[in-house]
């Protein structure tokens, strides 16, 4: 699967990001600083050009569970 212009990127309740990637087959594993990531709601951005070339951007949360 290939998107043009995706990036996503995982920050949490301070807006620090903790993970960004622009490969759509790489996914956060909940390793913040080469430590797992304290348990929580953490907001994610997923921004891509539409198959018109248009920028949209999806917004959303998920909650981190150990």
């Amino acid at each position: 699967l290939e998107l043009n212009g995706f990036s996503i990127s995982i920050h949490n309740r301070w807006g620090e990001q903790v993970f960004s990637s622009k490969d759509p087959q790489f996914g956060w594993d909940g390793i913040y600083l080469g430590e797992e990531a304290q348990p929580g709601t953490y907001a994610w951005a997923l921004k891509y050009l539409d198959a018109l070339g248009n920028p949209k951007t999806l917004m959303g949360t998920v909650t981190l569970i150990r």
